[in-house]
């Protein structure tokens, strides 16, 4: 049976290789078909092609699966390195045919995923800026509005909030008409009646007074006026017209109660143009601000719904964090794959006994523990002054940047661990010098189970 490994398919794969045959005049020197001539030839190139592009560990596990990787031949040629670092670090040479080929569709559709989040948040994220760009300038319109209010009732603006509404709504300025023209006055006056019992004390104590030529009552102190307010409304006295009120107090008097609430002469100090305009921004602005939160827990709903895996949390997360943070979750992708090729179950962001939290952990079946400390950027890796505290719980240690050669300068981790990129995966570059083993290795153990089950859970 020719496998790709056997010495058959070995003498063919040389002849090959050394351009002594060519493959259709195999099965003239060699007892196979035509077809297994080309497998083989197929097979020779993928060898030479993962020889080239392919991390030590993954093409080891090329050659020793034979013919079996053909399920592959068209991730090889579309040269997916990454797409074959993923499938054949997470496999042995034991993998049937079928099971490479789901493996593959498993990719694809792992893919597929990714690319209906990114699409899918692109456009969410895109809403999100233009709500956000909306709100601004909402905001930017209220303050406007709010500034010409400001200035039209500088008078008011001493005074408490509610005492401000009150005073809008109530105060104004006196307009005449002069050659047809409607010319305002500086004279506040009352715009709406008050509380008849509080605005004939008003009167008593001058403080308003009737004016008959021009049939208006005139605020002669506004801070009095004001004091007066205050002290009513502390007393729980009537201040508000209350028609129902005033008709039951005008039944044994010679007057009617008038039904409008509103004098005739005079104008609101802000139009009703520009109520109506402030009103309905800040309604506006709510339902953008609304908007904004939806959209902000759509996000992060889709999140949790589409991840399934850390490397698919990466890419989530870059969508939406600043660069470090994404440089950061793509080493620790990066460091998982690695230690699971090795033979560990490996977790992340591994909470400690002590507090601290590891970012990739792993244990193998003699219960080894292997932790590895991300670092982004140089800032990272030089203020990290507590990675001692980690040696009490793992039997290995070891820093991972984005450096291709250890940091010139590595202050009090001269004795850390480290590891290094090398192509498409990582070398150990250093042990840590210094002498240490996991305590309460049942514990930690437990703990990565915990982080992995949580990411199953919870997709996070």
């Amino acid at each position: 049976m020719i496998t790709g490994r056997d010495q058959l398919s070995q003498e063919i794969i040389k002849d090959l290789t050394d351009k002594t045959i060519k493959v259709k005049d195999v099965p003239k020197r060699y007892d196979v078909s035509l077809d297994q001539a080309k497998r083989l030839s197929r097979y020779l190139k993928i060898t030479l092609a993962a020889n080239k592009h392919l991390s030590e560990s993954v093409n080891r596990k090329v050659h020793l699966m034979g013919l079996k990787v053909l399920a592959l031949a068209d991730l090889f040629k579309n040269e997916d390195w990454e797409g074959l670092e993923e499938i054949l670090s997470s496999v042995n040479e034991n993998i049937t045919r079928d099971q490479l080929k789901q493996r593959v569709l498993s990719l694809e559709e792992k893919r597929e995923r990714i690319q209906a989040f990114l699409e899918e948040t692109k456009f969410k994220i895109k809403y999100l800026e233009e709500s956000r760009k909306d709100a601004r300038e909402k905001i930017e319109q209220l303050k406007s509005i709010q500034s010409e209010i400001k200035v039209l009732t500088n008078d008011f603006q001493k005074y408490d909030e509610i005492t401000r509404e009150f005073l809008l709504e109530h105060v104004g300025i006196y307009q005449r008409t002069s050659q047809g023209k409607n010319e305002a006055t500086n004279t506040l006056i009352l715009i709406k009646r008050l509380d008849s019992l509080f605005q004939k004390k008003l009167k008593n104590m001058g403080i308003i007074a009737y004016n008959d030529l021009k049939y208006t009552h005139e605020i002669n102190d506004l801070d009095k006026f004001v004091r007066a307010y205050l002290e009513r409304k502390n007393k729980r006295g009537g201040i508000i017209w209350d028609f129902e009120k005033e008709d039951r107090r005008a039944e044994n008097k010679t007057y009617f109660a008038p039904s409008s609430p509103y004098y005739k002469k005079g104008v609101q100090l802000i139009g009703e143009i520009l109520l109506q305009k402030m009103e309905q921004t800040k309604e506006d602005l709510k339902k953008t601000e609304e908007q904004i939160k939806e959209t902000e827990k759509e996000i992060q709903d889709l999140r949790k719904i589409s991840v399934k895996s850390f490397s698919e949390a990466v890419l989530a997360s870059n969508m939406l964090s600043a660069k470090e943070i994404q440089k950061h979750g793509e080493l620790q992708y990066k460091a998982g794959k690695w230690l699971y090729s090795k033979g560990y179950v490996v977790g992340f962001e591994v909470t400690l006994p002590n507090g601290r939290r590891v970012d990739v952990a792993g244990f193998n079946e003699n219960r080894e523990i292997i932790f590895v400390e991300v670092k982004a950027s140089d800032n990272d890796f030089q203020n990290d002054k507590k990675w001692k505290e980690y040696l009490l719980y793992c039997d290995k240690f070891y820093f991972f940047g984005d450096w291709e050669f250890i940091p010139h300068s590595k202050d009090d981790k001269t004795d850390a661990g480290f590891l290094l990129k090398y192509g498409n995966t990582i070398e150990v570059c250093s042990e840590t010098a210094i002498e240490h083993s996991a305590k309460n290795r049942d514990t930690i153990i437990f703990s990565i189970s915990r982080a992995i089950s949580k990411k199953l859970v919870y997709g996070y």
